[in-house]
């Protein structure tokens, strides 16, 4: 399978359960429904805002770690949001989905061996196939990333030595 594949399977798959999530998580609680409705509404930001007192209210509700985690992944803040997925999964470590989310994380951050240790601890405790073939997918784009061929200028003039590619 082309690497650039592994990759779009693997964004897929965490984007999927990532929203899947998002929208089954109303409970009747009006700030962390209006924090999802923010965040359905591409409105990360103040939805941080809202998550981070839930959390601060409620620091065992992993649930509310993994939307904020969310909301901060949104934002372009992989690191804090790395924090709270692995928080959401040191609380409820049976959730496979914060471990890729964590693994996501840390890869957008650039941190690829906290990256692949979070796929490695997902994969260890995952019992839903479908989470384990999104952790494996990441786990090998994180090892081994897409990289895609050169780009060929046609105006560059070609020499029979080097096949027909250009110096």
């Amino acid at each position: 399978m082309p690497k650039f594949l592994l990759a779009a399977v693997a964004l897929v798959l965490t984007l999927t359960a990532g929203s899947a999530a998002v929208a089954d998580t109303k409970d009747g609680d009006p700030k962390r429904n209006e924090a999802i409705a923010l965040m359905k509404n591409n409105k990360y930001a103040e939805a941080a805002k809202i998550m981070e007192r839930l959390v601060e209210a409620a620091p065992l509700s992993a649930n509310d770690h993994y939307l904020y985690g969310e909301a901060l992944l949104a934002t372009g803040k992989y690191m804090e949001a790395a924090v709270e997925f692995k928080q959401a999964r040191n609380i409820q470590p049976s959730e496979s989905l914060y471990a890729l989310k964590c693994g996501e994380a840390y890869m957008r951050a650039q941190r690829k061996d906290d990256a692949v240790t979070q796929c490695d601890l997902g994969i260890a405790q995952c019992k839903d196939p479908f989470y384990k073939q999104a952790l494996e997918s990441l786990k090998k784009e994180i090892l081994n990333p897409y990289k895609p061929p050169p780009i060929i200028d046609p105006e560059q003039p070609r020499s029979a030595k080097s096949g027909g590619m250009p110096k």
